[in-house]
């Protein structure tokens, strides 16, 4: 206890997330923002980013995550906290950019660097507004005439494009690399059409620039509007919550072993429902997540609890946290909250996922769909005029409903009902997809069926049996590579990998339409032969069938039997397809397979399939994915196919900048394991010259010393990489056994 009170509360709920190790999730995220940062390598005009999400969802660890893999890649990145005197006049806004540009350039050594006269004489005229007699050094137009703009009282002037692209072009020029800048807060231009038009007119024609935007949904409709002749440009990326409770549990842990506390002496992982109880409290929220660990951790450095358990007590603090942050008088929706009935709270629930995107005659159409024995006809409308009467709830224009509080507000209410026993949870998601959701609630677990069809897919229906025929490319390459979302690519190749070996794969198809909302769901049994349970999901769904149609909703299902493709057709035509984006993300589900297993020591058989598959695509994997499969071969005795991933780990972390210690280590270990002692001192002496290693191990093969002479031992408790190098250079420079390696 004493140690744990010595260590600061690792559960930093109030901060952004700097560290990279510890930001948790967002794979698909990070690896599209990584794919567009090394193309704004190559590409003339590089693609922008823009990240969306709701207030406290994660936005800014993400920029800050892009921020790190852009200086990684060699970009120079620039970054700029946008506050709301920025979008005063144009004048202070765009010499925050360029200020930001030249300072950054400088500090990377163009024009001499921060010593220079150059930047020296900038920061006079900035300062003192006024310009310089001799212009020497002073290059840029757009300096000069802030000076004057602003020396004349003429902070409502215009900012001349040219000038300011001119500008921003020599600099580019001078640090001859492109340039990333990241503005955070990004809602501040939606108050300013004019800002937003201008920042079009200037990065449209100016090279070697790419933009990154962080801002909530509610931006991006003025920003489609203004960015539209170059939307086209933009790559937006939705950042939602936690969907699996995988990913909550892996930042419970990751939180813990950075402070060196073991995971399990405060956590109850395996016995107890805390974890599904927090991931499903928070709503998979990483902030809120953060919020209730930090509560948690606190209680037993204080000696209140002996491990990190979740009860209503805690629920209760994490409720008064948030009180001491806001004065709650002056929240009357608050307050009509704390008034509530049982019903109208029920109630509250009900709306609460469907804010802001659906009426309330879809949510009544929901309800009485998937909970008609609850909200039977009129039950929920009256309510509803109850909720509008309180002003908590409202509707727009267009009949959606809406909260009438704001985003505490809403936190707030989550607690304050957990503790009622009434859970009100506040969605992020579409209609369509909420829908999904509830679709998926009542037809898995009454059925022992598992969802393929991806939930964040939204869209048009897919017909699943012609989608695979297709991808069969028996009549040559089709454009079902290229059409189809490469989520439902991704599902389907994962369905018939998981059936390889069966003739057919048996399937219930379950598409839905609720005035407008249409969402589709593919189940399958978990025991591929489970019959029953395919019949039991089918009764399910023709139940909530015939409750839609009599609404005058529309709804189909149908038992399916998708013929099984050959795994090594489909690779062909993935390949040959030439969607490499397919490619990369078949590669690192194997890869991921394979790592996911061996750490946690389960059978081979089930490993060896995701190995073969995936070093069979060794050419799209990363450099990480290299080095995990490498090692799983090194495990396993196979070093050929070990020193080929290996070498090639080190060979794409070399064209991206960044060697591998880790891979190179892995490497010296095959070399000893085939014993070829001499290239493996080699390897281990050359290490110390390799960027440091940014991915800590979980295990290592290291060298020991035994009875029969050198083998290669694993260890599994936190191996620290310049520990094992420095000990594996003394043991084989002072080895005087000949021989060839154990094997």
């Amino acid at each position: 206890m004493s140690d744990l009170q010595s260590l600061a509360n690792p559960y930093d709920f109030a901060n952004p997330v700097s560290d990279v190790d510890l930001f948790i999730g967002r794979k698909d995220e990070i690896s599209e923002i990584r794919y567009y940062l090394a193309q704004a390598i190559r590409a003339r005009r590089p693609t922008n980013l823009a990240i969306i999400g709701n207030r406290a969802s994660g936005k800014t660890s993400l920029l800050n995550v892009t921020e790190q893999e852009g200086k990684k890649l060699g970009l120079l990145t620039v970054r700029i906290d946008l506050d709301e005197g920025d979008a005063a006049s144009q004048w202070a806004f765009f010499f925050k950019i360029f200020d930001s540009v030249f300072s950054a350039a400088c500090e990377a050594g163009a024009y001499g660097g921060k010593h220079s006269q150059t930047f020296d004489t900038y920061i006079e005229m900035v300062c003192s507004l006024s310009v310089p007699t001799d212009k020497t050094f002073c290059p840029f137009f757009f300096a000069i005439q802030y000076a004057k703009a602003l020396g004349g009282n003429n902070l409502q002037g215009q900012v001349p494009d040219y000038s300011f692209r001119q500008d921003l072009d020599a600099i580019q020029a001078e640090v001859k690399r492109t340039i990333v800048i990241l503005f955070d807060e990004g809602n501040v231009l939606s108050k300013s059409r004019v800002l937003l038009q201008k920042l079009r007119n200037v990065f449209m024609n100016s090279r070697g620039y790419m933009l990154v935007l962080t801002g909530t949904p509610e931006m991006f409709p003025m920003m489609d509007e203004v960015f539209s002749p170059i939307i086209r440009q933009f790559k937006k990326i939705a950042i939602n919550r936690f969907e699996d409770r995988e990913e909550t549990e892996e930042l419970i842990r990751r939180y813990l072993e950075a402070a060196e506390v073991r995971p399990e002496s405060l956590f109850d992982f395996e016995s107890s429902n805390d974890l599904e109880d927090i991931h499903d409290l928070t709503g998979g929220r990483p902030y809120e997540i953060q919020l209730v660990c930090h509560t948690l951790f606190r209680r037993v450095q204080q000696g209140r609890a002996r491990k990190m358990s979740l009860d209503l007590g805690v629920i209760e603090e994490v409720r008064q946290q948030l009180e001491s942050s806001q004065k709650l008088s002056d929240r009357p929706i608050l307050s009509r909250v704390r008034t509530l009935d049982t019903q109208s709270l029920e109630a509250l629930a009900v709306f609460a996922p469907c804010v802001d995107n659906a009426s309330f005659e879809q949510i009544s159409a929901l309800e009485r769909i998937f909970a008609p024995e609850i909200w039977g006809e009129g039950k929920l409308g009256s309510r509803f005029a109850y909720l509008k009467g309180e002003n908590i709830l409202g509707e727009n224009a267009q009949g959606i409903v809406q909260f009438m509080g704001d985003d505490f507000d809403k936190i707030y209410t989550k607690y304050f009902s957990a503790e009622k026993d009434v859970p009100v949870q506040f969605s992020e998601f579409p209609f369509s997809i909420y829908t999904r959701m509830r679709l998926d609630a009542i037809a898995r677990p009454t059925s022992d069926m598992r969802s393929m069809r991806p939930i964040q897919t939204s869209g048009r229906l897919i017909e699943i049996q012609s989608v695979v025929e297709e991808m069969s490319g028996t009549e040559g390459l089709t454009k079902v590579y290229v059409e189809t979302p490469i989520g439902i690519l991704r599902a389907i190749y994962k369905l018939l990998f998981d059936y390889q070996g069966l003739a057919e794969i048996p399937l219930a198809d379950c598409s839905l339409g609720i005035l407008g909302a249409d969402a589709q769901a593919w189940y399958v049994p978990r025991r591929r032969d489970d019959v029953e349970a395919l019949e039991r999901c089918l009764s399910v769904l023709r139940g909530v069938q015939a409750r839609a149609v009599e609404l005058g909703c529309s709804c189909s299902v149908q038992a399916l039997r998708i013929p099984i493709v050959p795994l090594d057709t489909i690779l062909e035509q993935v390949i040959f397809s030439g969607n490499r984006r397919l490619a990369e993300l078949i590669a690192m589900d194997h890869a991921n397979a394979v790592l996911t297993a061996y750490t946690s020591k389960r059978t081979p058989g089930t490993i060896d399939r995701h190995a073969t598959v995936a070093f069979s695509l060794r050419e799209y994997l990363s450099r990480i994915g290299l080095n995990n499969l490498g090692y799983y071969y090194l495990a396993q005795g196979a070093i050929d196919n070990a020193i080929t991933l290996l070498e090639l780990s080190i060979a794409v972390g070399g064209k991206a900048g960044e060697p591998s210690s880790l891979a190179a280590f892995n490497l010296a270990m095959a070399h000893l394991k085939a014993g070829n002692r001499a290239t493996s001192m080699d390897i281990l002496q050359k290490i110390s010259i390799l960027k440091e290693e940014d991915d800590e191990p979980y295990c290592l093969f290291v060298p020991r010393l035994g009875a029969e002479g050198l083998a290669l031992v694993e260890i599994r408790e936190n191996p620290n990489l310049r520990q094992q190098v420095a000990a594996a250079i003394h043991l084989l420079s002072t080895w005087s056994d000949t021989s060839e390696a154990h094997r």
